[in-house]
């Protein structure tokens, strides 16, 4: 039977760039985070970025996503990064106002010093309207070309942007799973 534990919540009471854990405990199988948030991006819907130790070397993320809005659908490729992104899990500035996107993080084996770091994602932003790409979702799988045990997750959103109040941000460790 798998047994979850609450690492840690971050509630934003002001708007904030980022949100960092670090120290993180290699005593769990894997890793999980839960995010509900909202952006001052100046769009409907708004990436969540994700590195891990601090890495920002270019080359060392790679993600493949599906995304769907309400007509159309995609998918794409990205490699040589210096995070994993377009996971579209905030709700910008456009969306409908006190709207929150909601998505989920998974990281297995993360302690795992032998292998890369996989990521497994899945987020929507949802909106008050039927236009196409007014909401999104999409499903991300990622890559961290590190074999390091994860002990920091960086969560940032675009460039010159922050966090707006009142997103949360919770980190779960996973045992027995």
């Amino acid at each position: 039977m798998a047994v979850w534990t609450h690492i840690a919540h971050d509630s934003l009471s002001l708007p904030a760039a980022s949100v960092t854990w670090s120290s993180i405990s290699g005593s769990y199988d894997h890793l999980l985070i839960k995010v509900s948030a909202r952006t001052d991006v100046n769009s409907r819907y708004s990436k969540v970025y994700i590195q891990f130790n601090g890495d920002s070397t270019s080359g060392d993320y790679s993600n493949t996503y599906l995304y769907a809005g309400t007509a159309s659908v995609g998918s794409a490729r990205d490699n040589s990064e210096n995070y994993i992104d377009n996971l579209y899990v905030a709700c910008g500035s456009q969306a409908a106002a006190d709207t929150f996107g909601a998505g989920e993080i998974w990281i297995p084996n993360y302690a795992n010093s032998s292998n890369f770091k996989s990521v497994i994602c899945s987020g929507t932003q949802e909106n008050d309207s039927s236009d196409d790409w007014d909401w999104m979702l999409t499903v991300l799988a990622g890559l961290w070309q590190n074999t390091d045990a994860i002990t920091q997750i960086d969560l940032t959103t675009n460039a010159a942007s922050d966090y707006q109040a009142y997103s949360t941000f919770d980190l779960y460790g996973i045992t027995g799973a």
